[in-house]
């Protein structure tokens, strides 16, 4: 009974390949890449342009008052703050820009 089958599986299989490879390529080709921008073009306007707006105090929230000369640091981040981003990073950098986003 399982070879009277085999060949129309396989034909079925392969028809539904291609079906889905064409659709794969048309979506991460051109839907996706559009959609990815508008959004990131709609955020970005929404917010007001937070991403160049806030670049300074974002920069020195993160690093405060660093020396490379070294000494006590004030300011910065507290270590359950450097943890809690870390644990983010991987939840928000699954897109290319996702960072400037």
């Amino acid at each position: 009974m399982g070879s009277r089958c085999q060949g129309r599986e396989t034909f079925v299989e392969e028809a539904l390949l291609g079906i889905v490879t064409t659709i794969n390529s048309y979506l991460s080709n051109y839907v996706l890449l559009t959609l990815l921008i508008a959004m990131g073009l709609w955020f970005t306007i929404r917010t007001k342009f937070v991403q160049f707006r806030c670049f300074g105090e974002g920069w020195r929230r993160i690093f405060g008052d660093f020396s490379l000369r070294g000494g006590k640091q004030g300011g910065g981040m507290t270590s359950f703050q450097a943890l809690a981003t870390r644990k983010s990073a991987p939840a928000t950098s699954s897109a290319p820009a996702a960072p400037f986003w």
